[in-house]
């Protein structure tokens, strides 16, 4: 079998889980593994010159896959997709592994090229052929997946980033009465991820009065957003910026939270919401990708983004009619909900890692 994906570094979502469900197969069966991220260079991960590294990249891919397929003789390929102009590298890699007849697993990380129609993907869907295997994280996903592209159900597992948590680590949140909400917000930080939609909403709640502090985590490259977050915590004595945090500060950042808000505009099913989860953290999102959901599963609040301004009154005003929805006794209870989701995405897991590991060309 051979796996071809990127790992960390650097760390991002796609890669967590990549080097997750590596680890798992790894466990079943001889794995040819491929990093298909130039990890040595992970430094350079947010500049605008990454593409052009990865392209350098794809020729020494290849020939490890080219190897894997012609010496080894492998014949099955489990491959995380790339999103966007990156599939131009997944079209040549699906093109190789046909040719030499093995069987495609395509583990998508990104709706964005399923839920608007993607001609690249396109390529792609076709080149991996009729008897590749699709895995995606959501029904939303797996509907955009048979509407857009023709994939038959049949040839489509649903496996939620779910499957890769625990609750066995979860931090016990202090039991008292806190004079205010606490409100957090944790992204690799850009418009993209809705970071202007979480400044309109902080702005929004203390217009009509509701006591708050704020937090904000997460790295910003973007000069003009490390400007903007600079100007807002001066305006906001209310609100902090953390910069990165990792590992436990990461976890003792969700423990203490009662909101936590993800108005994100590109999305599949980000991770952020499941560490939130972990400590029973009520959920205001967007409902890009499969977070619609994702989010109501959990017992939190949704809504499409079509407009920043909406969207942030509509959460000022969602999160002072249910103050109580942060109380000890609520968030026990979600809580228990992401341990049941955890348990069945478990299942489907092992179904899948079942799937991959005795599948033959």
């Amino acid at each position: 079998m051979i796996f071809l994906g990127d790992i960390p570094p650097p760390l991002h979502g796609m890669s967590a889980i990549n080097k997750q469900m590596l680890d798992r197969l790894r466990t079943l069966a001889p794995v040819t593994f491929i990093n298909s991220s130039p990890s040595l260079l992970a430094r350079f991960y947010h500049r605008r010159f990454w593409f052009f590294i990865k392209f350098a990249f794809f020729f020494p891919v290849t020939l490890r896959l080219l190897w894997a397929l012609t010496v080894k003789r492998e014949r099955v390929l489990y491959r995380s997709l790339n999103g966007g102009s990156g599939q131009v590298f997944d079209f040549f890699w699906v093109c190789f592994a046909r040719l030499f007849g093995a069987q495609i697993f395509l583990h998508h990380h990104a709706a964005l090229y399923l839920t608007c129609p993607s001609k690249l993907f396109n390529l792609v869907c076709k080149t991996a052929g009729a008897k590749a295997r699709h895995i995606v994280l959501g029904e939303a996903m797996c509907l955009a997946l048979k509407e857009n592209y023709k994939v038959p159900d049949e040839k489509i597992s649903v496996l939620s980033n779910a499957a890769f948590f625990s609750t066995d680590k979860a931090i016990e949140s202090p039991n008292f009465q806190k004079q205010s909400l606490k409100i957090g917000y944790l992204a690799n930080i850009s418009f993209s991820k809705g970071i202007d939609v979480v400044l309109k909403t902080l702005t929004q709640l203390k217009q009509i009065g509701v006591p708050f502090e704020a937090v904000i985590a997460g790295p910003c490259h973007d000069p003009e957003l490390k400007t903007l977050l600079d100007q807002a915590c001066f305006e906001f004595p209310e609100l902090h910026y953390l910069g990165g945090l990792y590992g436990d500060d990461k976890a003792r950042f969700f423990a203490d939270l009662d909101c936590f808000i993800y108005p994100s505009r590109n999305e599949a099913e980000p991770l952020v919401i499941y560490e939130a989860a972990v400590e029973g953290v009520y959920i205001l999102s967007s409902e890009a990708g499969c977070m619609k959901a994702s989010t109501q599963r959990l017992e939190g609040w949704s809504m499409p983004l079509t407009s920043a301004e909406i969207w942030a009154n509509a959460a000022a005003s969602h999160i002072k009619k249910f103050e109580t929805l942060t109380c000890n006794a609520t968030r026990q209870s979600r809580k228990k909900i992401f341990q049941a989701f955890i348990s069945e995405a478990h299942t489907d897991l092992d179904s899948l890692i079942k799937e991959i590991t005795y599948a033959k060309a």
